[in-house]
């Protein structure tokens, strides 16, 4: 579809968002909070926003900017506000949209209050009953003092006692993701720290021998930060047992996904931009690939 074509989509799907807010009883956006699609005519707004979302998406993906990717998110997460029971699915894209922005960590902490059946009775029945801040409610309402920085980091699999059968397929894919991320930003500050002592002004500093174990801590951390990525190995294994070494074939090759649904082909279409723009990530899986069997053997 032309651009030019998606963009009159997108203005027609304004239009008829409008038209249906305007249909709607506005108490609904306070009194109706967590429970919207329970409402005939609710459900026909969070259909026609959903479809808005889509279109944006499709746009973004060619764009690839902040303001069109928060724009989206700023859709995804009223929706979730809206319909805790999230009947359009949204749960299933949005975490796609915070690695889009690098916000791994928000990624990770969104998908434990989809996976904790406790938690998520808990934040959403706190939410708030008028519309606040788009983007951030989620987040501020989730986050306690005692959260890590580094949620990325948890093996929430286990922390959360889950089976791989218990984790819907995008949550897997995106997980991996942030776990392929972290290797990918550890092996980035390798290669800069190499560069800068091959480099010439540092050879010529003088006193460089001594200063060398303080630049190294400060570029690529210590010892134990390399065993922290180390760490995340088991994790990525075991999430790629998850996906299946047939769907990681066909994410990092070019196979014709036709025959995909709507939703898993956009999974496997983020999954492929991401293994193109992160050094290193198509040769771990393709590496993982090769060490282990068929999915029939």
């Amino acid at each position: 579809m032309a651009h030019k074509t998606k963009c009159l989509a997108i203005h027609s799907l304004h239009r008829r968002l409008s038209t249906r807010h305007e249909a709607l009883d506005n108490s609904l956006f306070r009194t109706a909070v967590g429970c919207f699609s329970a409402h005939g005519p609710s459900l026909t707004y969070c259909r026609v926003r959903s479809d808005l979302i889509n279109a944006l998406t499709e746009i973004a993906n060619e764009q690839d900017t902040a303001e069109a990717w928060n724009m989206i998110l700023d859709h995804q997460l009223e929706m979730l506000r809206l319909d805790r029971y999230d009947f359009c699915g949204i749960r299933l894209s949005v975490v796609f949209t915070l690695l889009r922005l690098g916000r791994d960590d928000d990624c990770v902490s969104l998908i434990k209050i989809f996976l904790d059946p406790i938690t998520a009775k808990e934040h959403f029945a706190n939410l708030p009953d008028t519309e606040s801040s788009p983007g951030e409610w989620i987040f501020r309402s989730h986050i306690q003092p005692h959260d890590p920085v580094d949620c990325r980091f948890e093996n929430i699999i286990s922390d959360l006692r889950l089976n791989m059968d218990d984790i819907l397929f995008p949550f897997l894919v995106a997980l991996l993701i942030c776990k392929l991320r972290i290797f990918a930003e550890h092996e980035a500050r390798v290669a800069e720290l190499s560069a800068l002592l091959q480099s010439t002004a540092f050879q010529k500093l003088e006193g460089s021998d001594d200063i060398l174990p303080a630049v190294k801590r400060a570029v690529v951390g210590d010892e134990s930060t390399f065993a922290r990525v180390q760490s995340q190995t088991p994790m990525a294994d075991r999430l790629m047992v998850g996906i299946t070494k047939r769907n990681l074939q066909a994410m990092i090759n070019s196979e014709n996904l036709d025959c995909l649904s709507s939703m898993d082909r956009a999974v496997f279409e983020q999954a492929r931009r991401f293994f193109r723009v992160t050094t290193g990530a198509k040769e771990r899986v393709k590496a993982w690939i090769a060490s282990v069997k068929n999915d029939d053997e």
